[in-house]
């Protein structure tokens, strides 16, 4: 039944997938967490904001809501640049006791960075104050966000960042492309 779920939202077929799990909840005494994102997820592939708040209101009913539920849910809000409800939807996760996660800000940081690269450092800040360690992941998002608007001091927050990282391809190619463009070679050290 998942995989007619997951089929029902690669059509965005929300009604479909929705329907399938309500057909599963009457035969099954107990549906897993794994099968309700998997609908959270058709309603997302969807864009359906509703259905996807209904559904996500339901799982916590249920009990049956993790961070996976939450962060797919984001995907939406994120989508949507509403990031009012993005900031409601942390803390009602940490209300269920569910802490976010690295991807929950990454997430955020991504489409912060897109916008203006202050206001996702301000969130990478938030994550480490929240005890989630950043990874070669969230260092790429801010330094591709320094690729839009490249500074030194940025560069020194971005390496500083990595000092504590195992940097990946992508990472070291962004910081190389950075201080390219900052014309300052000799600050990338590995």
């Amino acid at each position: 039944v998942m995989s007619m779920i997951r089929a029902a939202g690669r059509a965005g077929d929300v009604p479909k997938a929705l329907e399938l799990l309500r057909q599963l909840e009457l035969r099954e005494k107990q549906i897993d967490t794994t099968t309700y994102n998997c609908a959270l997820e058709a309603c997302v592939a969807g864009d359906d904001h509703r259905s996807a708040d209904t559904l996500l209101q339901q799982m916590v009913k249920v009990g049956h809501v993790d961070v996976v539920s939450y962060n797919t849910y984001m995907k939406l809000l994120l989508q949507g640049h509403l990031h009012d409800e993005v900031h409601k939807t942390l803390q009602d996760m940490r209300k269920q006791g569910i802490p976010p996660n690295v991807v929950t800000y990454n997430s955020i940081i991504k489409e912060a960075a897109a916008r203006d690269i202050t206001s996702a450092w301000k969130i990478a800040e938030e994550m480490q104050r929240e005890g989630v360690q950043p990874d070669a992941y969230t260092a790429s998002i801010l330094g591709a966000g320094l690729r839009r608007q490249p500074s030194k001091a940025g560069l020194d927050r971005v390496l500083a960042l990595t000092s504590q990282l195992q940097p990946d391809e992508v990472l070291v190619n962004c910081l190389l492309d950075i201080c390219i463009r900052l014309k300052d070679r000799q600050r990338l050290r590995y």
